[in-house]
């Protein structure tokens, strides 16, 4: 029996100790709900479906709630009184709510959502940003967050990927649109990091007709590392080394002139641009480069001559003019000239890239000027004897047809022959006089004239076939 007993008593206490630790909630015969308000309008609606209503008061008094009601018939508008309870359950409100003894809600506490984070530290966090530097508040699921030490890989123009750690101020904070933080573990806290690289997008010619037209772009970047933390209550990031970019692209269009006296002028104009990024401060140079060529009416090349205008062309001498001293990329003075002799490559000291672009420029210019190789000669030769000797073998061909022909043709007008019929000897009967047709006489030469036509149309047919082919 105290066995019993003790069981049983075991039992109620940790019913007890269950039904203390529930959540408030408000209950009567139809269902369960969060606040009295609910529960008194679902008792409402089924004891009067289809009536409007009017709540007139609301009395919680402790765990008790009562309510009252106007409800309108919906046939003639007439109205009742309807009163209801509710009895309510549970031992406290959910975390982060408090008990509202006028209404019976438990309602968000100040600061709603967030305000159960307060004082909370992440762990490890990952963060996207474009702004200029890294803002020294983040936002967390909605949560704002105190940046207290973040390492960030910046990439130029504006792009930090940072990772580092964080408090909870309590505060909601909408995300920027870049994007929120998110706890990150391993690689996944440096997936979006920038990396350094150079990308080529090579001239593609597009054909004119009468020249053609091609862009081309390297691209050239260097991440840098910024280091961001609260110091005695100031947030501070300082760059330990800058992003920088460097873009370079080159517009170029060809046109060729074909003159009266059989020379040929080329024309071409390239454009460049370079644009130089570190961190968030860009400058642009351009400058436009002019050459001149082509052949005489014998097919020589004609010396080339090169002119450039804008700010930033690299100095020139030579059949190009010029002379001087050009800026280099750290602004010290450097020097280029240009050459129309394939053999010897024009010297360049000074900016790197630019430089790139004479040399390229010179090679661009030289495979157009360029004789054809000994190999490609004979290939071409080889391919022009190869027609030859096709278009020979079908003429011989054709010769051997038309004599074939021929000889048939002769072989028909022999007497005897099958090749046609003539007509019979005819006599006519003139003036009591008779006179005689002999067209038995001249029918085989007949014959043999009507094949030789037709044997001749066949012969200059196939000639006229065989010299278009």
């Amino acid at each position: 029996m105290s066995r019993f007993v003790l069981t049983l008593a075991s039992v109620i206490i940790l019913f007890f100790n269950t039904a203390q630790a529930a959540d408030y909630s408000w209950s009567n015969s139809t269902g369960d709900y969060s606040n009295p308000r609910d529960a008194c309008d679902g008792a409402a609606s089924i004891s009067y479906p289809g009536w409007g209503r009017t709540l007139q008061s609301l009395v919680v008094n402790d765990d008790t709630a009562s309510c009252r009601y106007i409800v309108f018939s919906p046939s003639d508008g007439s109205g009742y009184y309807f009163d209801t309870s509710a009895h309510r359950n549970g031992s406290s409100c959910p975390a982060g709510s408090t008990y509202n003894d006028k209404t019976g809600a438990c309602d968000p506490a100040p600061g709603g959502k967030c305000s159960p984070k307060k004082g909370q530290s992440s762990q490890k966090m990952h963060w996207l940003s474009t702004t200029d530097e890294p803002s020294g508040e983040i936002s967390v699921d909605g949560c704002a967050a105190s940046v207290k030490s973040f390492l960030c890989l910046t990439a130029a123009p504006s792009t930090y990927s940072c990772t580092g750690n964080a408090e909870f101020t309590g505060e909601e904070l909408q995300p920027m649109p870049t994007g929120a933080a998110s706890d990150c573990a391993g690689k996944d806290c440096s997936k979006d990091d920038p990396q350094d690289g150079t990308t080529n997008d090579p001239c593609i010619k597009q054909d004119t007709g009468a020249g053609y037209t091609c862009t081309s772009k390297v691209e050239d970047s260097k991440v840098g590392e910024t280091s961001c933390g609260t110091a005695n209550g100031v947030y501070v990031c300082t760059p330990v080394t800058k992003p920088v970019k460097t873009t370079i692209s080159q517009s170029t269009a060809q046109q060729q002139t074909a003159n009266s006296d059989g020379s040929l002028t080329t024309k071409n104009v390239t454009t460049t641009t370079k644009t130089t990024c570190v961190a968030d401060k860009c400058s642009s140079t351009s400058y436009t480069t002019t050459t001149k060529g082509g052949t005489t009416s014998t097919g020589q090349s004609v010396p080339e001559s090169s002119t450039c205008t804008g700010k930033g062309c690299p100095s020139q001498t030579g059949s190009g003019g010029g002379g001087g001293g050009g800026n280099s990329k750290d602004g010290e003075q450097g020097s280029a000239d240009s050459s129309s002799d394939c053999s010897k490559p024009p010297s360049c000291d000074g900016d790197e890239f630019l430089c790139a672009i004479l040399d390229q420029n010179f090679k661009d210019s030289c495979a157009l000027r360029a004789e054809p190789t000994a190999k490609e000669k004979a290939a071409s030769d080889q391919a022009i004897q190869k027609e030859v000797a096709e278009v020979e073998a079908n003429q011989q061909q054709m010769d051997s047809d038309v004599s074939g022909l021929l000889s048939g043709f002769k072989a028909a007008a022999q007497p005897g022959s099958a090749g046609g019929k003539c007509y019979p000897d005819k006599e006519f009967e003139i003036s009591g006089r008779t006179v005689a047709m002999p067209f038995s006489k001249i029918c085989d030469p007949l014959i043999l004239l009507r094949y030789a036509i037709i044997a001749g149309a066949y012969l200059l047919a196939a000639r006229i076939l065989t010299r278009e082919a």
